[in-house]
């Protein structure tokens, strides 16, 4: 499913479909697939294929950071540290980038 949302979203091998995308993205973040639940969060948080929602992007970010992937630790941090999508909290930025760090 992951595979398939990459191809739709970025038109590898067949026309590019956003709504087809973000539709296989959520099925493969839903079942657990990290790197799904990362991707879903850039969706959210940039507007890619749906409407912006820095919550929701937060949200799958922690999902996929909790499975050890580091991409998703770091951009925690970076929304911890910045405050976008959540409270400011340095505290919690060096915790997010401290296991980013661990898991590279």
């Amino acid at each position: 499913q992951y595979r398939l949302a990459m191809m739709f979203h970025n038109g590898l091998g067949r026309v590019q479909n956003d709504a087809a995308g973000f539709k296989w993205m959520c099925a493969a973040a839903g079942q657990g697939h990290a790197f799904a639940q990362h991707g879903l969060g850039i969706m959210y948080l940039y507007g890619e294929c749906t409407e912006k929602d820095e919550s929701q992007a937060v949200e799958w970010f922690r999902r996929a950071a909790e499975q050890g992937l580091p991409g998703a630790q770091m951009t925690l941090g970076m929304m911890h540290e910045n405050g976008q999508g959540v409270e400011k909290n340095e505290e919690e930025a060096r915790r997010w980038y401290k296991l980013a760090e661990e898991n590279h």
